[in-house]
């Protein structure tokens, strides 16, 4: 599993036994990289996750969905913080909440398939 201080290392999705030492936690901490802001044309990179009691995992994504780490994201019985994402604003081009002309931040709520919280 994780060596304490070294985070894990993964390519297209999270190890089957970290998947689930993660799914047994309360809270994780759960941050992406991505080629660029435009969510139409850019993807995700790579996709953080930490816990306080085992640490953290790096996961490449490769293209594929990865089966874990959007189940990981989908149980309602883990609770995540997610920074909020620069995201490129469609408002004609205005100043939207004081950000610069063009982007917004937003803060997101992770619902399941259903639509709940």
């Amino acid at each position: 599993m994780i060596q304490r201080g070294e985070p894990v290392v993964a390519s297209g999705d999270l190890p089957l036994e970290l998947a689930n030492a993660f799914a047994s936690c309360a809270l994780l901490g759960w941050d992406i990289e991505t080629s660029g802001l435009d969510w139409r044309s850019d993807r995700i990179g790579t996709c953080q996750v930490f816990a306080a009691e085992i640490g953290a995992a790096v996961v490449s994504l490769s293209g594929d969905t990865p089966v874990r780490l959007a189940g990981l994201l989908e149980n309602p019985r883990v609770e995540k913080v997610i920074p909020p994402r620069p995201v490129r604003s469609e408002v004609h081009g205005s100043c939207v909440g004081g950000a610069p002309q063009g982007f917004v931040k937003v803060c997101v709520t992770v619902r399941d398939r259903q639509g709940r919280a």
